[in-house]
């Protein structure tokens, strides 16, 4: 976007300890270029919300709830006790652009709830439906504040493979997913689209998968 706001970002991101402290250009996506989300793992049923994305890998939405953090950082501080200054870690990990709360009383119990949701409504007008569950790559094991990785502390990578991989999960029969891949939050898309916006503390209600609609949805993913 320009050569006066590239040498801001070399000057601003500068490593004094680095020698190569030039070429940062800041980008954006062209409005008319409709990068479309990953075909064979968008339901047929969707297709007609002609659902796209930008920089986002395969969707424009990743939902999280905290809970499942909550279970996560509960498992790593077992494991190493307080040994670790990383714990515990943040949801910035994992990227998402939306985190639900849970507030009933068993909330506890509630980590990856998200996982049997069909779609969700926010506020009065926003729906939002799930696509697949998000497989992970190695990037959620960088401290994100440090933007460094110790190659020491292959976490959460590691203690999620106990429990939360492909084959443990089903994915690879009911998604044909990767069954030594891990997997944490699910896709999703938007399917309506209003110009009003979403805000923290709007009231989320999801929707459950029946056994009937998982394997309606399944079969139609698979046939793409």
């Amino acid at each position: 976007m320009g050569d006066e706001i590239g040498e801001w970002l070399d000057e601003f991101l500068k490593d004094e300890n680095s020698n190569n402290n030039k070429g940062f250009r800041l980008v954006r996506f062209d409005e008319s270029y409709n990068r479309k989300t990953v075909d064979k793992k968008t339901p047929i049923i969707l297709k007609q919300y002609n659902p796209h994305t930008g920089f986002a890998d395969g969707f424009p939405i990743l939902i999280i709830s905290q809970e499942s953090l909550d279970l996560l950082n509960e498992k790593l501080l077992q494991k190493y006790k307080t040994t670790k200054k990383d714990l515990p870690l943040e949801m910035e990990r994992f990227r998402p652009n939306i985190v639900i709360h849970t507030v009933d009383d068993n909330s506890k119990n509630n980590a990856h709830i998200e996982d049997d949701w069909k779609s969700i409504q926010i506020g009065d007008h926003t729906i939002i439906h799930i696509t697949v569950p998000c497989s992970r790559c190695s990037m959620p094991c960088n401290n994100m504040k440090l933007g460094i990785r110790d190659k020491a502390f292959n976490e959460p990578s590691d203690i999620l493979q106990t429990y939360r991989l492909g084959s443990h999960l089903g994915y690879d029969t009911f998604f044909h997913l990767n069954p030594s891949q891990w997997f944490f939050g699910v896709n999703a898309v938007p399917t309506t689209f209003t110009s009003t916006p979403i805000f923290v503390g709007d009231i989320v209600t999801p929707r459950s998968y029946t056994p009937q609609e998982r394997s309606q949805d399944i079969d139609m993913i698979s046939r793409t």
